[in-house]
C-alpha cells in the first residue's frame, strides 16, 4: 500500500509540473481514472486518485521505458501452463459467452463475456476459509475486450496513446471492484 500512495504522489507532481508547463491542458469532456482503496487494517492506507486519462497518456509517454509489464505479466503466466494468447484467441473466434463456471464450498468463479466486455468474478462471500489471505472476497473484473486484443495482439507492447484511445470508446464503466473482510478497491472510468 506504501507504494501505491508513493506512485499516486508522484504522479500528482508529474501532473502538476505538466499542467504548469502547458504541456497538457484539461478538457471538460475528458475521461477520468479513478481509483479508491479502503482499507480496515491497521497496515493499510485509504487512497483516492482521481487524473483524466490524457494526463496519464502524456506521463506515461515522457517515461523511458525499455520492458513492458504487461508483456511480462503474459510470459509468466504462459511460463505456468497458460497460454493467453491461445486462450483469448479461442474465445474471440467461438461462439462461447459464458465459458468458465466452478462453484465449490469456497467460492464461485464465472468468466464470461458480455457487451464487449471480459468478466470475472470470484465470491467467496459466504465462506469462512481465507483465500489469496482475505475472507469473504468478492471480486468483479471488467476488461474491454478491444483492450484484450491490443494487449494480446501486440504481445503486451501497447502505446499510452492506444491504451487511452481504447478506454476512452469503451466509455463510463468499472474496469476492477474488489471486497475482502480487509479492504475496498475500485477502479472506474467516467
Amino acid at each position: 500500500m506504501k507504494m501505491l500512495r508513493k506512485a499516486s504522489v508522484a504522479l500528482a507532481i508529474g501532473a502538476l509540473g505538466l499542467l504548469m508547463s502547458g504541456g497538457i491542458s484539461p478538457a471538460k469532456d475528458t475521461m477520468t481514472l479513478h481509483v479508491e482503496v479502503t482499507s480496515d487494517s491497521d497496515e493499510g492506507e485509504d487512497v483516492k486518485m482521481t487524473m483524466p486519462l490524457d494526463l496519464i497518456a502524456a506521463m506515461a509517454g515522457s517515461l523511458n521505458t525499455n520492458e513492458s509489464v504487461a508483456a511480462d505479466f503474459l510470459d509468466e503466466i504462459s511460463d505456468e501452463g497458460f497460454d493467453l494468447r491461445k486462450f483469448w484467441q479461442q474465445v474471440k473466434d467461438g461462439d462461447i459467452n459464458e465459458f468458465f463456471n466452478l462453484e465449490v464450498k469456497e467460492a464461485k468463479v464465472r468468466a464470461w463475456r458480455a457487451d464487449g466486455m471480459f468478466r470475472i468474478t470470484v465470491d467467496a462471500s459466504e465462506s469462512d476459509e481465507e483465500i489469496a489471505g482475505r475472507k469473504g472476497a468478492q471480486v468483479q473484473l471488467t476488461i474491454p475486450e478491444d483492450l484484450m486484443n491490443i494487449l494480446v495482439e501486440a504481445d503486451g507492447q501497447v502505446t499510452p496513446e492506444e491504451l487511452v484511445a481504447t478506454l476512452r470508446s469503451m466509455g463510463a464503466m468499472t474496469l476492477v471492484k474488489v471486497e475482502t473482510d480487509k479492504e475496498r478497491v475500485h477502479i472506474w472510468l467516467d
